[in-house]
């Protein structure tokens, strides 16, 4: 399997660096963050109903952000402005907000992210 958020059943993987010369390290980190780029793409084009000329922005959270440069490429591959967000680990503070919701603690999604 390949991708990150749409994963893609690769029924014929292959390793790319069988039988050859070692790369250097600079030239993986390259290639892996473009093919990261590559999938960006594809998961905007696959959510977008086809049209994904709708998305204006895209919102990117995580380890991602730490990198400039990383940002730059996802942002000229996707054809598209990236916004990214103050929150490093975003996976549990929307688990956190959703447990408050559920409990009653806030109202809807809104009221909860107005707190955080």
């Amino acid at each position: 399997m390949g991708g990150s958020g749409c994963p893609i059943i690769d029924r014929a993987p292959a390793a790319p660096s069988t039988g050859s010369p070692v790369p250097p390290r600079g030239n993986v980190l390259r290639a892996w963050i473009e093919g990261q780029d590559f999938q960006l793409v594809y998961i905007v084009q696959e959510t977008g109903d086809k049209d994904s000329s709708e998305m204006d922005m895209l919102s990117v959270m995580g380890e991602d952000v730490r990198s400039p440069y990383g940002m730059q490429k996802k942002a000229y591959t996707a054809g598209r402005p990236i916004e990214t967000s103050e929150v490093e680990n975003a996976g549990p503070l929307g688990v956190a907000m959703l447990a408050e919701i559920t409990v009653g603690l806030y109202s809807d999604d809104g009221n909860a992210f107005a707190h955080v």
